[in-house]
């Protein structure tokens, strides 16, 4: 969604959409929204919700419309080893989030916070990440200044065996279960409808991409990608600010 399909401002052409949309129906295709973000959150963007699929949180909770149908887990001792690689960083705005809700350490600055729920629409302010007792699959960093020099390094040195992590752009991190991303994702949707990766596009401009723009026969990264997410699809569209997916989608739905 973000960098890819929404403008800097979260919208996108409504009614340029729903045209794609009419024609994809008729065509028998599906729609999916694969995202770092919430899937709450994502729901919010659409009118007409239900009609999607969702790979929501990099993998972690695919939903077909409003059912769930996978959710991942992170064992209770691997989530306090990634929360003691946080807390000994006490200058790193963190999180975690499992199926429903996301949670956020007293700590956090309130502005940083704000941000963190532009993408998490159902967020808890928490004292400790030790508090939490519910299911958790992603954590992550949400700072606009920037990631710190080094964090990803480290966060592969020393938690690396249990949750991989991934720059997502824009001063986002996040740190996913081994084996579970977008693609992982997709592909559950696929077999559930029946639809093989060679009938299939993604698009992305995020390094949380690159397995699923591998995985589809027709690729897309963004203008506005970085050098690593082109590499790994096969074509090119206009950046985001320029309604980019939008663009490709009417010249393949005409």
């Amino acid at each position: 969604m973000d960098g890819t399909f929404l403008r800097p401002d979260d919208t996108y052409d409504r009614p340029r959409f729903a045209r794609f949309r009419e024609r994809l129906r008729e065509r028998g295709g599906r729609f999916v929204v694969a995202s770092g973000n919430q899937y709450e959150q994502l729901r919010s963007f659409f009118d007409d919700p239900d009609e999607f699929g969702y790979v929501s949180d990099n993998g972690a909770l695919v939903a077909d419309g409003s059912e769930i149908v996978h959710v991942e887990s992170l064992a209770p001792e691997a989530a306090d080893r990634v929360i003691a690689f946080f807390e000994a960083r006490p200058e790193v705005p963190f999180f975690a989030s499992g199926p429903g809700c996301a949670y956020v350490p007293v700590g956090v600055p309130e502005r940083l916070a704000g941000v963190l729920a532009r993408y998490y629409h159902v967020l808890r302010r928490v004292r400790s990440l030790y508090e939490v007792r519910d299911r958790l699959f992603k954590f992550g960093v949400e700072d606009p200044r920037g990631l710190p020099e080094g964090l990803i390094a480290a966060a592969r040195a020393e938690i690396g065996d249990v949750l991989t992590p991934v720059s997502s752009g824009h001063g986002s991190l996040d740190l996913i279960i081994p084996g579970c991303h977008k693609a992982g994702g997709l592909l559950r949707l696929m077999r559930r409808w029946g639809i093989a990766p060679s009938e299939s596009a993604a698009f992305g401009d995020g390094g949380n991409d690159i397995e699923m723009l591998r995985l589809c026969r027709y690729s897309v990264a963004m203008a506005n990608a970085p050098d690593e997410v082109r590499v790994a699809a096969q074509h090119r569209t206009a950046a985001n600010t320029e309604d980019g997916v939008l663009v490709q989608l009417d010249t393949w739905f005409t």
